[in-house]
């Protein structure tokens, strides 16, 4: 199969994260949603497979399961990994839900313009529901959670998550989209950490990009790899482009540094790279950087989105009472309004089909 070429664009508003780590970094690979090297169909023979992580092989572990090579909230239904046994991919689930709930709301809102069934999102704050509604998602959302300022926002609070567990699940997948055998030469350090053989009790450093909930990116995986071996920085930012989100993650534990609590790193933050320039107009980047190396579990983290709202689409925003199954004219003010449906542009409802099922989830 023919491979397709992929033009990569760096963000105008971030010319110097561009020119400083591009000096520093070369982009060795990048994984599409879709790449053929990472199908079913390629995979190793079970009797020939050896767990990257545990290091144990077939048929003391087991590998019935169809492991993702990374996890399937950031998008991915088509790339698997055959270096993941059965044990750990049953112990990578579980920390991957930090993950989730890091990630917050962005998959129920982003994921509108989907042909499949956005995922529900519930916190103790808000209720985002969503549904297959003849063919189409719709999300649902308690206006109490929403205020006007400029642009229509929404304030929550997310799932409890614990940071290093979060670090950890990106961690395990960059190092799955490094491979097997760059990891075994390279990282045995960084696979003691993830089997919870060592700590890093410092310098477990994201950084990245919040983009406007219009932008949904299909999955894109870039790797970097430093130019000078000498050079004191990671030797590999693995970059995650996915949803609105942009994560970029400095591959911790090479052999050559050891340990980051015996080192002090420079980290080089890139820039945010798009493949679509129509796509990277209207991302709008908020940068972000993180540690997460607190083990501790972080309750009622705070998160506010937005959306802009063309002040035309106003003009067909109506309001429907389920009692006298009757519409008004939108006003300003939200007033009796009980629950607020965003859905994709074209949907069809049955407002009392609509009605019974929002009456059944807020009872819920």
């Amino acid at each position: 199969m023919e491979q397709e070429t992929l033009k990569v664009m760096s963000h105008s508003n971030f010319k110097e994260y561009g020119k400083s780590f591009f000096e520093k970094y070369d982009l060795k690979k990048i994984i599409v949603g879709s790449d053929e090297v990472y199908t079913k169909r390629n995979m190793r023979k079970v009797s020939e497979r050896t767990c990257l992580f545990c290091q144990n092989s077939y048929p003391i572990s087991k590998f019935s399961n169809f492991s993702h090579l990374v996890p399937k909230l950031m998008g991915n239904t088509y790339l698997y990994s055959d270096f993941e046994c059965d044990q750990c991919n049953h112990l990578f689930g579980k920390i991957e839900n930090d993950l989730a709930n890091f990630i917050g709301i962005s998959r129920s809102v982003t994921e509108l313009d989907s042909r499949k069934l956005a995922p529900s999102f519930v916190t103790k704050t808000l209720t985002a529901k969503s549904r297959s509604h003849i063919g189409s998602n719709i999300l649902i959302i308690a206006p109490e959670d929403i205020y006007k300022e400029g642009t229509t926002k929404i304030k929550y609070l997310k799932n409890p998550f614990i940071p290093s567990n979060v670090y950890k699940a990106l961690l395990k997948s960059s190092l799955s989209v490094l491979g097997d055998i760059e990891v075994c030469q390279n990282y045995e350090y960084a696979l003691k950490y993830l089997a919870g053989r060592c700590n890093i009790d410092r310098g477990a450093f994201i950084s990245g990009y919040n983009l406007s909930f219009e932008t949904n990116l299909p999955l894109h995986i870039y790797l970097f790899e430093k130019r000078i071996k000498n050079n004191n920085i990671p030797t590999h930012v693995v970059v995650f482009n996915f949803q609105n989100n942009i994560i970029s993650f400095p591959v911790p534990l090479h052999k050559e540094t050891v340990s980051l609590s015996e080192i002090e790193y420079e980290i080089q933050i890139p820039p945010p790279c798009f493949t679509n320039s129509k796509v990277m107009e209207s991302s709008f980047p908020i940068p972000f950087g993180r540690d997460l190396s607190n083990c501790q579990k972080i309750m009622n983290e705070g998160e506010t989105i937005s959306f802009t709202i063309d002040p035309e689409l106003l003009k067909n925003i109506a309001v429907y009472n389920p009692i006298t199954d009757q519409f008004t004219h939108y006003a300003n003010d939200m007033g009796p309004i009980k629950y607020v449906v965003v859905m994709r542009e074209g949907t069809l409802i049955d407002p009392k089909e609509l009605s019974d099922y929002i009456r059944q989830i807020s009872d819920n």
